[in-house]
């Protein structure tokens, strides 16, 4: 069995899990294959559709076209790379879609169901459904068609919102795609779209490879070798790349810090690590320290098990990649309860789920984690259900398994 994975580019969550969900599915005996428009990095598992100057030109000018057509949050791919002429495409049993924004336009859906091909759409985040947006931010439901888009301020039924809906439905409309989300909560969003309403929707969650992100290992030697302190509590938080969540998140985390008893606050450090070569650290009222970019899978895995608890302050988000890495190192995490973060985060088994955007209660969570025994529990390979759950094994069949119930 031939599966053909397409991605925009080889960086970001969506292609991280992306990459993970091709390697699970090789591990399981599909003969899988991932593509991306653009690649980056020479090391990537995957191979580039746009590879020389002449395919490069003619995608950035629809690119630019979809940027005048998009507005804000609101993003139109109208244009895009018509991945049905591929041998990608022509030679595989079955497709499976992924991040494909800038990429795969609305007309390029149209001819992959044409193909008659099976064709599933992982969704990473809510854009394959909505009317441009990529997270609604509490405004899930989406059966009334968008249109008076608040992202936008507007007050025009017919905006681009509206155009955009009505576009994605009809490219979708009887085309027999089945629609994987990683989560719950994405899966019962989309039920309520228009857009989706008669395509095949299930749950698969992320896969991680858990010959990386375990449990195992020395944390007084870890610690030691990223010269981290021996014997203090530690926070971490992974800065977010774009630039207004990066500075929104570290707020609220300063919040709930400041706010934590001063008796823990003596005893504990934030570790910052992610893109973050301008970060002030001032604003913190515990250390901090800016580890900056950890490059490789090994020693990221290190860093979550050297660490006392993991904090991820997003107000919007699926099913993050961050989340599962930790809890599969033994590391308790705290968040908001929003999005499919629930799926991952559950208080008292593995981490803490606070109120959203209530920074009082994210700090008690994070007292509570501190003062707890859940670090210690997630460590037993027996209690940590992540580590079995989200394996390669586990994931990649579930994969293999929906695709030869399509052929």
């Amino acid at each position: 069995m031939k599966v053909s994975h397409f991605c925009t580019t080889d960086f970001g969550g969506a292609y991280r899990a992306a990459q993970r969900i091709n390697a699970a599915m090789r591990q399981n005996g599909a003969d899988s294959e991932l593509f991306v428009r653009t690649k980056t990095h020479a090391g990537s598992d995957c191979r580039e559709i746009i590879n020389t100057p002449a395919k490069r030109l003619v995608s950035k000018t629809k690119n630019f076209a979809n940027l005048l057509l998009s507005k804000g949050e609101i993003i139109t791919d109208r244009f895009g790379t018509d991945i049905t002429s591929l041998d990608a495409v022509k030679k595989a049993d079955v497709i499976i879609l992924h991040w494909v924004n800038s990429f795969v336009s609305y007309s390029t859906l149209r001819k992959l169901a044409d193909t008659g091909k099976p064709v599933i759409w992982v969704m990473h985040d809510m854009w394959p459904y909505t009317g441009g947006c990529h997270h609604g931010y509490g405004r899930d439901s989406n059966d009334e068609g968008c249109g008076k888009c608040p992202f936008l301020q507007s007050g025009n039924e017919e905006d681009i919102s509206r155009k955009n809906f009505r576009a994605k439905k009809e490219a979708l409309k009887n085309s027999g795609f089945t629609i994987v989300s990683p989560s719950r909560w994405n899966l019962e969003c989309s039920k309520k779209s228009a857009v989706m309403s008669d395509l095949k929707k299930t749950v698969i969650p992320n896969p991680i490879d858990t010959k990386i992100y375990n449990p195992q290992g020395d944390t007084l030697l870890l610690r030691k070798k990223f010269d981290l302190p021996l014997h203090k509590k530690l926070i971490l938080f992974g800065a977010m790349a774009q630039s207004q969540s990066k500075w929104e998140g570290m707020r609220m985390v300063a919040k709930a810090l400041s706010d934590l008893p001063s008796g823990i606050k003596k005893d504990c450090e934030l570790l910052l690590f992610g893109n973050t070569p301008d970060v002030d650290l001032s604003g913190f009222d515990v250390p901090a320290r800016a580890l900056g970019h950890i490059e490789g899978e090994q020693k990221i895995a290190g860093l979550y098990r050297c660490a006392d608890v993991f904090v991820s302050p997003s107000v919007a988000d699926n099913y993050p990649n961050t989340l599962l890495e930790a809890i599969c190192c033994g590391t308790p995490c705290v968040c908001f309860d929003i999005g499919g973060m629930g799926d991952l985060v559950k208080t008292d088994v593995t981490g803490y789920l606070a109120r959203p955007k209530d920074t009082d209660d994210l700090s008690k969570g994070i007292d509570r984690v501190l003062n707890g025994s859940l670090k210690e529990k997630l460590q037993d390979i027996s209690y940590n259900k992540n580590l079995s759950d989200n394996s390669y094994d586990i994931i990649g069949r579930q994969y293999v398994d929906l695709c030869r119930g399509l052929l």
